[in-house]
């Protein structure tokens, strides 16, 4: 299906939050999906008069055909259940992570995803590619990027990410790691972990998290994110029998070392916007079956909710 057949059949979409992620994705929308009317609930000024300060009254709700929820995580649950009271057979993204905790939604025969747009990034496909069928030994996972350089537009002070109230902390907040895990290895058991603030940081949500997990294939898991780090790093490493693979998300490498030959290095051509315009597609004209699904998001908050009651090491 052509950007101009998605224009024909989703007319209309409607983006509830107006902060950085939502006017990301209102950009992808109209830059490459032909969307000419996109509908925003904020309260920030805006030159539509067709934009909304608060949710639109249910008989509104029937003209959209897509849904974004791009709100602060805390707001997701209530947004989301107000929408599936409301509409039926539609399609509702939430921006990552689904939820703050582990809550269920009846969802009207409406198809819901939740933004974990880094299942389509093309490291990530390279290495699901390149694993195969082979036996994974071990995943070493590190994630980090100091906090007041997330949004260097923005007072790092008053954003929900330094707030625990607000659904902040490096839990929820990077939490695409949890779901790709769960996505490339299988669900996982966390063995122990540290969640905790360390720092002096603005704000009380965690700021470090450290975890040992093991999957439901013996895949043994290490995994450290924080706010702290002053040259971010995003990387995976994985230990297979024969080879080992090691993914960077700054670099957008990926290199490989098997037993029997050299080093090979594959750099990938990625702009900040590529996986959210996959994932968006992939969604619209191919049904989204890898897109993250409802019932995967509640597997990452299950996740996390081990994650809280785990015992501290």
């Amino acid at each position: 299906m052509s950007s101009d057949q998605i224009s024909e059949t989703t007319k209309k979409a409607l983006i509830i939050g107006y902060g950085s992620i939502g006017r990301r994705h209102y950009d992808v929308l109209t830059e490459h999906f032909g969307f000419k009317h996109i509908h925003l609930v904020t309260k920030q000024q805006t030159t539509s008069s067709h934009d909304y300060k608060e949710m639109p009254h249910p008989d509104r709700l029937k003209e959209y055909d897509y849904f974004l929820i791009c709100s602060e995580t805390i707001k997701h649950y209530e947004q989301l259940v107000y929408l599936c009271s409301h509409v039926d057979k539609k399609t509702i993204l939430v921006e990552k992570p689904l939820f703050t905790e582990v809550q269920q939604v009846a969802r009207n025969n409406n198809r819901i995803f939740v933004g974990y747009n880094l299942r389509f990034h093309p490291l990530l496909n390279a290495i699901r590619i390149q694993i195969g069928q082979q036996t994974v030994l071990s995943v070493n996972i590190n994630v980090g990027q100091h906090l007041s350089d997330w949004r260097p537009d923005s007072d790092y002070e008053k954003s929900y990410s330094a707030s625990k109230a607000r659904g902040g902390g490096v839990l929820l907040d990077l939490s695409h790691e949890l779901d790709y895990i769960i996505w490339l290895f299988g669900p996982f058991t966390v063995l122990a972990s540290i969640s905790e603030k360390i720092s002096m940081l603005a704000g009380d949500s965690d700021d470090y998290l450290a975890l040992i997990g093991r999957t439901n294939t013996n895949v043994n898991v290490t995994l450290n994110m924080d706010y702290l780090q002053q040259k971010p790093q995003r990387s995976i490493t994985i230990n297979l029998e024969h080879e080992t693979l090691t993914a960077d998300f700054i670099s957008n490498s990926l290199r490989r070392k098997a037993a029997d030959s050299d080093l090979q290095t594959k750099t990938f051509s990625v702009n900040r916007n590529s996986s959210y315009q996959a994932m968006h597609r992939h969604i619209l004209e191919e049904g989204g079956p890898n897109a993250c699904s409802y019932d995967d998001g509640i597997e990452v908050m299950k996740c996390v909710q081990q994650i809280r009651e785990s015992k501290i090491i």
